[in-house]
């Protein structure tokens, strides 16, 4: 297959625009399977593995324990598991829309790398002082949860590969195939953060609002800036500082069952995002990154 170019002057979300709509849907489709069924598959290959080598006399439960991650090799294999999108949503690019897989970063093409790496200093950055500003003094520190250190390094390595996945997923994929097939932009960054905040599994609404509203940041950050690289940043800090807080206040396994909270935690958390993405598309035009395809 030739691969083709997108046509020229279109923002980041309508890239796909003037494809046949049957093939979008298709895509849209796949990609939802992807998700749901690949991604399930590999986390439970990861999980496979590890209750051999730990010998446990009982997967189901072992299963459990892990996906609550009161074991390390629940944080593994969910995030491997939602980190091979890496490879399928560059892959249905190439092999189904017949573009390069350098479309699916930026319009540039392809990744613009000091942008992201001076983006994720930033969203670290703020992120944490608007945190330490709000919410510093109520922070309950414990005693560091036992086999922190194996925690720890298995969040540095796969949370921002997870991280990074589910923008390539829900801002770089499910954006671009559904803003393209309604032509217009905006149509996709609210799709996308509807799908991304409804994926999130049990949530009040404080904790609704703050995911949607991080997907709606995230996406118009893609749509202003030409890229995934500011997104991919913010969501990278956020998971990290978020799971290595956790280590000393309550546990992973804390974390990970929350499903509701404050709105005063949701609005701060949000005015950080929105900080972070005026500062992003501010070094974006600082940096003359590229907004429309050529």
């Amino acid at each position: 297959m030739i691969a083709r170019p997108p046509g020229s002057g279109l923002r980041y979300p309508v890239a796909l625009r003037g494809e046949d709509p049957v093939k979008l849907v298709m895509g849209l489709l796949g990609a939802f399977l992807a998700f749901l069924v690949v991604a399930q598959l590999l986390a439970q290959v990861v999980l496979g593995i590890g209750w051999l080598l730990r010998g446990q006399p009982n997967f189901e439960d072992y299963r459990s324990r892990a996906l609550a991650y009161e074991l390390p090799d629940g944080i593994l294999a969910s995030h491997l598991g939602i980190a091979g999108l890496l490879l399928f949503v560059p892959l249905i690019h190439r092999y189904w829309h017949g573009r390069k897989a350098a479309w699916a970063i930026s319009v540039q093409p392809g990744g613009r790398w000091r942008y992201l790496l001076i983006c994720f200093v930033v969203a670290a950055a703020v992120l944490n002082v608007v945190m330490w500003l709000v919410r510093g003094g109520s922070m309950a520190w414990q005693a560091a949860q036992s086999d922190w250190v194996v925690y720890l390094v298995l969040i540095l390595i796969t949370s921002p590969l997870q991280a990074a996945a589910e923008e390539f997923f829900f801002r770089g994929y499910l954006q671009q195939a559904i803003g393209s097939l309604a032509g217009r932009a905006w149509v996709g960054i609210l799709c996308s953060a509807l799908v991304f905040a409804l994926f999130h599994g049990n949530q009040n609404i404080a904790l609704f609002a703050h995911r949607l509203g991080f997907g709606l940041i995230a996406g118009t950050l893609v749509w202003a800036t030409g890229g995934l690289e500011a997104a991919i940043a913010v969501h990278v800090a956020n998971n990290v500082f978020a799971f290595g807080y956790a280590l000393f206040t309550g546990g992973v396994a804390a974390l990970k069952a929350t499903s509701e909270i404050s709105w005063e935690a949701a609005c701060s958390d949000l005015a950080g995002f929105a900080v972070f993405g005026a500062a992003a598309w501010w070094i974006g035009r600082r940096m003359h990154v590229a907004t429309l395809t050529p």
